[in-house]
């Protein structure tokens, strides 16, 4: 009471050695130790627990302990025993429930606990962004728009929205198609949490979506650069597609040349790095490809070359169609029969209805019969 805690715990500790079976000494332990030794006041929950399973109590305390440590998987366990055997639960011990799931991706019952808090305590910012944040993860998109009126203007000071209210805005917003909307949010994402790197993927998206190709690779090249070495080939290869879509779809002749070059270094680094995929060569052949497309080009010829090798044993009919079709396309403009015919034959066997083939073949029985 006079908040000597380490007396206090001095104390606890030798009432605990005469019978380590008492409830009181071992709660007050923890109230002593949860703030100094949160790993030794769970264990002595934990040991309460062993000795009487039912001891809701101790299920509360293990959840905000746990909670504190950011142990949200223990902490979803022991709110979870809590709240199903207390008739009424304290709710700061529900809403970092809430909190918890949301932080295990259980978002289903996120959702579902933090509608109960709202029902008692509608005007909670906390379980309000809850809400929207589950119900977008649960792919609820109109509802997370619904639930997005907690943007409400002059409802709450703007220093209590995060930098996550303003991205799942965005997210929200790029689903419903409105992208200016999406912008604007996701910009004021990154103002308030510049090392928020994922939103960049978002802004490179939303360019992309708005036309504006030049701001979508800056975007996704700051969001690689910011990853460092945690930047994996997926995620690499996001950014070998915004050079792509760049050029293909961009208008800046100059630039073009600048992104096929980068582009490619991208796709020569899948290619290398992911010895068995298709990804790399193919990335390669069609973005070298896509500037001069009417010329034959060696390069590209031989990237889906490589294609079809990596595709040996594999079952992917309309990424081999796509190879074999410029090897016959190749074949035709270098007037070698003999492939053209070869590589027609193996396209016309996954689809038999291909145009091009078909017209190749004829082309050179037409030639043939006029000599």
């Amino acid at each position: 009471m006079r908040k000597d805690w380490g007396s206090a715990g001095q104390k606890f500790d030798e009432a605990l050695m005469v019978d380590s079976t008492l409830t009181e000494p071992i709660l007050k332990n923890v109230q002593v130790y949860k703030n100094i030794n949160p790993i030794y006041a769970k264990e002595m929950l934990q040991r309460l627990k062993r000795m009487d399973p039912s001891n809701v109590e101790a299920d509360r305390q293990l959840g905000d302990i746990s909670y504190s440590m950011d142990e949200y998987k223990d902490a979803v366990a022991a709110y979870g025993s809590y709240y199903a055997n207390t008739q009424e639960p304290d709710i700061n011990a529900v809403k970092n429930y809430v909190l918890s799931l949301y932080a295990t991706q259980d978002f289903p019952k996120a959702l579902e606990i933090a509608n109960i808090v709202l029902a008692k305590e509608p005007k909670d910012i906390n379980m309000r962004r809850m809400k929207f944040y589950n119900l977008y993860e649960t792919k609820d998109y109109q509802g997370a728009a619904a639930a997005m009126d907690y943007f409400n203007a002059g409802e709450y000071p703007d220093t209590l929205y995060n930098y996550r209210d303003y991205n799942y805005r965005g997210l929200t917003l790029e689903q419903t198609k409105d992208y200016g909307g999406a912008l604007e949010a996701y910009n004021k994402a990154i103002k308030l949490n510049p090392g928020a790197v994922a939103v960049y993927k978002s802004l490179s998206s939303i360019y992309g979506k708005m036309g504006m190709y030049d701001e979508s690779v800056t975007s996704y090249k700051t969001y690689v650069d910011s990853l460092g070495s945690r930047c994996d080939l997926i995620e690499l290869f996001g950014l070998g597609r915004a050079y792509y879509n760049a050029i293909t779809q961009g208008t800046d002749s100059v630039k073009k040349v600048g992104y096929l070059a980068e582009g490619d270094k991208v796709f020569a680094k899948i290619m290398a790095d992911a010895p068995t995929s298709t990804l790399g060569p193919l990335w390669r052949a069609r973005i070298n490809n896509v500037l001069n497309a009417t010329t034959p080009n060696d390069s590209v010829l031989a990237y889906y070359g490589e294609t079809l090798k990596r595709l040996e044993g594999k079952d992917d009919p309309s990424t081999k169609a796509e190879a074999l079709n410029y090897h016959a396309w190749y074949a035709l403009q270098k007037d070698d029969e003999a492939n053209a015919t070869k590589y027609c034959d193996e396209i016309l066997a996954i689809d038999p209805t291909n145009q091009m083939a078909t017209q190749i073949k004829a082309y050179f029985k037409a030639k043939a019969s006029l000599q």
